[in-house]
């Protein structure tokens, strides 16, 4: 009892972080929705037959109280035969919502909100993307960023009531054929970008791999990060974990390679 109580308190914890209202704070939280078959066609027999997936990754701004809207509401969205559903993908669409993102005067912190995705979001990629857009692109007044993963099996989203609006829809539709048939529904719930057209995909794994120490020498637990740009060198990120949400322990330490610039 004594665990479990612990428990659903580290998840509350995580959701009240994700619904904090500060005009200091940009939050963003994102998450992939499940994959859609292409054709969708009311016959059993066509499941095995498939051979086509559509994708649709979400980013919601804003705390989980902002009204899910197409002002913050945005879906990057691509098919199999594009791009696979890797990280590299996901950490470029978050990259490039990033540099799309509007951050009003005072506000001088980026709280980061993602499932714990091992694959997709919990991976080096997403520090290695952030030390770059914190350096390079973020604005001056940003000073903090922050990467919070939730409780495993707590980690519903602003993005997931975005997907449970889609799917609603969709389950109306019996026939779709066409990749434009499923963009066409989700852009009536967000604005729709077009990976392959408006989205640039990088390889992040590469530029990691070769930019910072192995993970095994980090000096960081995975419950929550803070970068910050490095007091001695604008050049330089600092990293620094923290292994409860209400905890401020750690301290910042440099983690790429010495012969290396983060990117």
């Amino acid at each position: 009892m004594a665990e479990k109580t612990v428990h659903k308190g580290r998840a509350q914890a995580f959701f009240t972080m994700l619904k904090a209202e500060d005009p200091l704070l940009k939050i963003l939280s994102f998450d992939c929705q499940k994959n859609m078959g292409l054709p969708k066609i009311p016959d059993q027999s066509t499941y095995y037959s498939r051979q086509l997936y559509f994708y649709n990754f979400t980013v919601v701004e804003g705390h989980s109280k902002s009204p899910l809207i197409k002002e913050n509401v945005f879906s990057y969205c691509w098919t199999e035969d594009e791009y696979a559903k890797d990280a590299n993908l996901i950490v470029s669409a978050v990259y490039h919502r990033l540099r799309n993102t509007v951050y009003l005067p005072e506000c001088n912190r980026l709280r980061i909100m993602a499932d714990g995705c091992s694959g997709q979001n919990k991976n080096t990629m997403l520090i290695a993307m952030l030390s770059k857009w914190l350096i390079q692109d973020a604005p001056s007044q940003i000073k903090l960023v922050e990467i919070v993963f939730p409780v495993v099996g707590h980690s519903f989203l602003p993005a997931d009531r975005v997907f449970a609006r889609i799917e609603k829809q969709l389950r109306k539709i019996e026939n779709i054929i066409s990749p434009r048939a499923y963009m066409n529904v989700v852009s009536e719930h967000s604005t729709t970008i077009n990976v392959a057209s408006e989205c640039q995909v990088l390889d992040w794994k590469t530029a990691a791999k070769d930019t910072f120490l192995n993970v095994g020498k980090w000096h960081v637990p995975f419950a929550k990060f803070y970068l910050k740009r490095a007091s001695r060198s604008n050049d330089m990120v600092g990293l620094r974990g923290e292994l409860h949400y209400k905890q401020d322990l750690g301290t910042y330490k440099i983690f790429v390679k010495r012969i290396k610039n983060p990117l």
